[in-house]
């Protein structure tokens, strides 16, 4: 990598350099760092101790101002030579735990992370928190905050029952009137300048036609299934219920901290509709308190700031925006649920806004950037494809993983290298059909189709497309 950005690419007619953000979960970084885990008494991304993580006010930066600040190469080397004198003067009969426990313990003291040289070198300066994980860890952590609540509160099975419900439940079957599709004039023999702008006019009046019918359609649907009773009842969590109700159901650990992991689709849920989880958490008396906590919490401040930390394009008043949504975030925890602040909560409200704003100086992007959804989405879809094979449960070298990583070189590097021009697919398709089944395509046409056609925007004319 470093080879790489003293280089100099041209990219349609550019000239540009390459940058390295190494991303990844918390554990990750924490081995490329070569570092202790966020299990560690200074855990995150910059010198914050695990017992002043709730502290409201705080800042990361370089000024004498900033409560923490983040590591240093410069800062990495001093703390390396400190443990190295500290580890030369062990006593040389203590077993390889007695000093495992009494280098944690001089770590802790001093402020230490570093347990040698990072694995990735330089690039260890630049990791960031990446958007994905933290946001589905938050809502997580959320999950929890209200289990615990359920349990106080004698609410648990309301809490199960809203949990596990469908996010709505049709008693009755509804059915549309029949919707007559958009009709597309005749033009016949298309040329010239003016034909072709009344062919854009029939378009243009198509178009407008069609969003009227599908708008006057879906208001339609909604005045029915106001009459015929759809009613929302819980998250669609179905799969994190059973396990809530099984961690429940164990009476000598049913107060300890949940013990699940969600997944994207299933953040994405808890993220829409965990405010039917904090309504069934009232009582009949509430305080004037345990009110006005509620009413915060259905602002759902992790909700907006997740969809603000996960854009790419981005502007200043939106990181600015994001800042002013996790600060009430942060607060709203300290203040109500200062035993509930950890390094998934201090990350997200302090890390993540500090870093977005950087990054948004710097290359006028949004953090969303640096997002692993779509290396997620694509090894979920690998593993689904594992699932049909002998070796899917397995967890050796030659299982799950390795094959994985074999097919990510196969479809990165083996395929285009033996097959360097992909495979054309070529159609004949009515662009009259197109418009009339509502389809939306990104096509480039063949530049040999439109020396043999140039009247390829007709309406009515079959056209060869070339659709990659």
């Amino acid at each position: 990598m470093q080879m790489l950005e003293r280089n100099l690419f041209t990219v349609c007619d550019h000239q540009c350099t390459v940058e390295l953000q190494p991303n990844a979960d918390q554990s990750w970084q924490s081995r490329a760092n070569n570092e202790l885990n966020q299990a560690a008494t200074y855990p995150s991304y910059a010198n914050v101790h695990k017992g002043d993580m709730s502290k409201m006010g705080g800042s990361i930066g370089y000024l004498e101002s900033d409560t923490w600040t983040p590591p240093s190469q410069e800062k990495r080397t001093s703390d390396l030579a400190k443990l190295d004198a500290f580890r030369k003067s062990l006593p040389s009969t203590l077993t390889a735990a007695q000093a495992h426990d009494r280098e944690l313990s001089f770590m802790a003291q001093n402020g230490l992370r570093q347990l040698g040289e990072p694995r990735i070198g330089i690039f260890a300066d630049r990791q960031r928190p990446e958007p994905v994980h933290n946001e589905i860890n938050a809502l997580q952590h959320l999950l929890k905050l209200m289990y615990k609540l359920a349990l106080e509160r004698g609410k648990i099975d309301s809490f199960l029952t809203i949990l596990n419900s469908p996010v709505a439940q049709i008693t009755k079957i509804i059915k549309l009137a029949p919707v007559s599709p958009a009709v597309i004039p005749s033009i016949p023999h298309p040329v010239g300048v003016g034909e072709r702008i009344r062919q854009e006019e029939a378009v243009s009046s198509c178009m407008e036609n069609l969003e009227k019918t599908v708008r006057e359609a879906g208001q339609r649907q909604k005045d029915s299934s106001d009459r015929s009773g759809v009613k929302n009842l819980g998250c669609g969590l179905a799969f994190v219920a059973r396990e809530v109700r099984e961690h429940c159901s164990d009476q000598s650990k049913r107060s300890n901290n949940l013990s699940i992991r969600l997944i994207g689709r299933q953040a994405i849920s808890l993220a829409k509709y965990s405010y039917r989880l904090i309504d069934c958490l009232e009582t009949e008396n509430e305080t004037g308190q345990r009110n006005f906590i509620g009413k915060l919490w259905e602002k759902q401040p992790s909700r907006d700031a997740g969809a603000l930390f996960n854009k790419i394009d981005t502007n200043q008043m939106e990181v600015s925006q994001l800042k002013d949504t996790l600060t009430s975030y942060f607060n709203l925890l300290s203040l109500f649920f200062p035993s509930s602040v950890n390094v998934t909560v201090w990350t997200v409200a302090y890390a993540i806004p500090y870093h977005a704003q950087l990054l948004y100086d710097e290359y006028k992007v949004g953090f969303g950037i640096l997002s692993l959804q779509a290396k997620e989405s694509k090894h979920s879809g690998v593993k689904n494809d594992l699932a049909l094979t002998n070796r899917s449960r397995s967890t050796g070298s030659v299982g799950k993983w390795a094959q994985m990583m074999c097919a990510n070189y196969v479809r990165a590097f083996y395929l285009p290298e033996h097959q360097p021009t992909p495979s054309m697919y070529v159609f004949t398709l009515s662009l009259e059909y197109l418009l009339k089944q509502s389809y939306l395509l990104t096509v480039n046409v063949v530049e040999s189709e439109l020396k043999k056609d140039p009247v390829f925007t007709a309406l009515r004319l079959p056209v060869s497309l070339n659709v990659q």
